[in-house]
């Protein structure tokens, strides 16, 4: 499991990110688990957009909405690419994608946010 996103961007310090959700990612079988005890909504899966989840989930009557992915995919025109976290950190006792792995996210989804994001990290290093 780690958090990742906007949420994992926050926690690492990088300024001027704004999250407005947590997005935990989990493998298939924690993820289902996950859901099923803690009163998740299960999501029905967009076919047709570029994000895949084998299990997602959303809880939004949390102080800030929590969405949850098992076995989370992105899919490009070079096909369907497996999401990982090589190297989580812990921070406060929850495992946190490593700005490495964020990085690595963000340059495969590659959307405009991600573009503006990858250049904060890299203003970050800087500073």
């Amino acid at each position: 499991m780690a958090i990742i996103g906007s949420a994992a961007l926050v926690l690492h310090g990088i300024r001027d990110v704004v999250a407005r959700d947590i997005d935990l990612m989990l493998d298939p079988d924690d993820a289902a688990m996950l859901i099923d005890q803690a009163g998740f909504v299960r999501q029905p899966q967009d076919d047709r957009g570029p994000f895949r989840s084998h299990v997602h989930a959303r809880r939004d009557d949390l102080p800030m909405p929590v969405e949850v992915m098992g076995g989370f995919a992105f899919r490009n025109p070079d096909g369907v690419h497996p999401v990982r976290v090589d190297a989580p950190i812990l921070h406060d006792g929850w495992p946190v994608a490593s700005l490495p792995d964020l990085t690595a996210m963000l340059r495969l989804f590659d959307r405009p946010k991600d573009r503006i994001r990858l250049s904060l990290i890299a203003e970050s290093a800087v500073t």
